[in-house]
């Protein structure tokens, strides 16, 4: 492909052009498991502030791999710019594999990076290397008609700086007769410059909770929206915070023909700050609402 566009004023002239090309998908191997794809591009454009104008060079490159039990996929985008004189270099890259146990469950992992240096104007900016990667899990469980479905992942971001984040969760949900119970669990961290030296760092434990209860004519829930434990430190100071949310309900369509009527109390909370062995508590009692929706 080929484009180009631009515009006459006075005596400049502004220009963006570009040309591309890319081949078809490429399947190989024994079972044609294999598969490669390429492409390329230039573009040249120029601005007011583009002294000289700007040059692009590209190429992607994609390529698979998929059998019966494993599929993986890596694809990377790699980028010179000249500008006054000068290349700067950009690349973005991910891949991704996942591996099928069962029927009942699969595992994976997924890693991104970028790195991205370019030139605007006379300023280059630099954001550095960029790499994330997480490993994830799922897998359902049946014994004799209950049935436990369960995830779970492990989350890493800016791995390779100072200003990372962690996080590690998991759910559950456990299906009996009429009781639905649904579990999650999360431990996070992450960290964070202010200003400098001042960096700020956070941990935290969240848990929640829910059942709910469905019988003939309603269907009947309780909730623990979150349990957090949280800590925060600034250089040597430190806060940490006790939060809870808690909320239940219930609810028909059986009863009145037509018409879903209900009845919720949520909005309770419990907050608890400790700061230098200081303890601040701060309960939101929450609202009760009784509610009627008729279709006529």
């Amino acid at each position: 492909g080929f484009g180009i566009k631009g515009d006459w004023k006075t005596d400049e002239v502004h220009v963006d052009t570009a040309g591309w090309m890319e081949t078809k998908a490429f399947k190989f191997g024994e079972n044609e498991e294999f598969s490669a794809q390429a492409g390329a591009y230039a573009r040249y454009f120029n601005e007011p502030l583009l002294v000289g104008g700007r040059k692009y060079a590209g190429v992607a490159l994609k390529g698979g791999y998929a059998a019966e039990k494993l599929t993986a996929n890596v694809a990377t985008d790699m980028q010179i710019i000249r500008h006054g004189g000068e290349n700067t270099f950009a690349y973005e890259a991910a891949a991704d594999a996942t591996y099928t146990i069962n029927d009942n469950g699969k595992a994976g992992v997924n890693v991104y990076s970028v790195y991205d240096k370019a030139a605007l104007g006379p300023v280059v900016y630099s954001k550095g290397v960029k790499l994330d990667a997480k490993a994830w899990a799922n897998y359902n469980f049946d014994f004799d008609g209950t049935k436990l479905e369960t995830t779970a992942y492990v989350d890493v971001r800016d791995i390779l700086t100072d200003e990372r984040t962690f996080e590690v969760k998991a759910t559950e949900k456990l299906t009996l007769d009429k009781v639905v119970l649904e579990f999650s669990e999360t431990w996070g961290y992450f960290s964070t410059t202010i200003f400098d030296p001042y960096t700020l760092k956070a941990y935290a434990f969240t848990l929640t909770a829910k059942a709910t209860y469905t019988a003939e004519k309603f269907e009947a829930w309780a909730s623990l929206d979150s349990l957090t434990f949280g800590k925060f430190e600034i250089g040597s100071e430190s806060v940490s915070v006790l939060m809870l949310g808690a909320s239940c309900g219930i609810k028909s369509t059986k009863i009145i023909e037509n018409a879903e009527i209900g009845a919720t109390y949520k909005g309770f909370g419990f907050n608890k700050i400790f700061d230098n062995e200081v303890a601040e508590s701060v309960i939101t009692k929450g609202a009760i609402e009784a509610y009627a929706k008729i279709a006529f």
